[in-house]
């Protein structure tokens, strides 16, 4: 009986801690992509996680971000059609999101640190328009 006890527990208490995080994550895109909207990518860069900033270098990243905005416009409206988070050693919230931008239609994925402001640990984004546009 104990142990049923504790093991409910321990499922409430990360269940509080995953919509934090989720709620976390999910705040973190809406400035990502009112960042990206104002060309604010060096903003992107210095709020991301050391995990990002040691596999991206600053002038990469801006690229990456110029690119991205050049090809898809400004971000228009999106849609989180997914999400997982994960606990341990390197913590972090994986968040789907179907984007729409002026130009076409993208998946996004995003993944950051769990943790106050959720800093950016990874982004991949797919979409024709980055190829024909």
């Amino acid at each position: 009986m104990e142990r049923t006890i504790v093991a409910a527990m321990t499922v409430t208490l990360a269940s509080c801690s995953s919509g934090q995080d989720l709620a976390s994550a999910d705040k973190a895109v809406e400035r990502f992509h009112q960042q990206l909207n104002a060309g604010q990518f060096e903003s992107i860069y210095a709020q991301s996680a050391p995990t990002w900033k040691a596999n991206t270098p600053k002038n990469d990243t801006s690229r990456l971000f110029a690119a991205v905005r050049s090809k898809l416009g400004p971000y228009k409206s999106g849609t989180r059609n997914s999400w997982r988070v994960n606990y341990g050693t390197n913590a972090n919230t994986v968040v789907l999101f179907d984007s729409v931008y002026e130009k076409g239609k993208a998946q996004e994925t995003f993944t950051f640190a769990n943790g106050k402001n959720s800093p950016l640990i990874g982004y991949n984004v797919n979409s024709l328009a980055l190829i024909t546009g």
